[in-house]
């Protein structure tokens, strides 16, 4: 039976120092290595595209509000627009047909604005606490947790995968005892997923 290996910053350990941006500490709750997504000209992508599909979008969810209170015999709020044509043949099932072919141009605007707040305010963050590990991407405490066991790595490297659009993403590839391949980083700068990299591989592999 293979004894699980000590986990902890060890004294002298040669850390790389962190960009801005990037950072490491530990305290009783464990070590945390990681790192902002925040980078302006994905922000502002993401808030002049978002801002152009989401205004469009908002004319035919209104549209859609306005048939749906229709059917509902509700009388309009006064914040929504009132449209003169279209909503009285609207019944029912055309409502919702139209709801359904609209949800998938929703998600997007749904999409958009996390787009802009991960660009502008999300973190990717490991936690290691003995053998226990996480990964955690997100905004604040809003986002979505992998777990991993941390005794089992046995090689931390930063890749630069090229997508079927030819454009690059730098990412962090962890490699497990069991075969294993747990990728995360792919919202960081380079410079910051290449710290994550090396802090990770020099916490875990040592």
């Amino acid at each position: 039976m293979q004894t699980a290996k000590p986990i902890g910053i060890c004294v002298g350990l040669d850390f790389p120092i962190p960009p801005k941006g990037a950072w490491y500490t530990s305290n009783h709750a464990g070590k945390f290595i990681g790192a902002a997504h925040r980078d302006l000209g994905a922000g502002l992508a993401a808030l002049v595209f978002g801002l152009f599909w989401n205004s469009l979008l908002s004319i035919f969810t209104a549209f859609g509000l306005s048939a749906t209170f229709h059917n509902l015999h509700i009388s309009l709020p006064n914040w929504l627009p009132a449209f003169k044509f279209g909503v009285d043949s609207m019944d029912v099932p055309m409502t919702i047909y139209y709801w359904i072919f609209l949800l998938p141009f929703i998600l997007v605007g749904l999409f958009c604005i996390g787009w802009f707040l991960s660009s502008m305010f999300g973190r990717t963050e490991v936690r290691v606490l003995n053998a226990a590990g996480t990964i955690f991407v997100g905004l604040g405490r809003f986002g979505y947790t992998r777990r991993f066991d941390a005794s089992g790595v046995k090689n931390v490297l930063f890749r630069r995968v090229r997508s079927t659009e030819g454009s690059d993403t730098n990412v962090v590839v962890m490699m497990t005892s069991n075969g294993r391949r747990i990728k995360f980083g792919s919202m960081l700068t380079e410079e910051r997923c290449r710290f994550m990299a090396d802090s990770v591989q020099k916490l875990l592999v040592h």
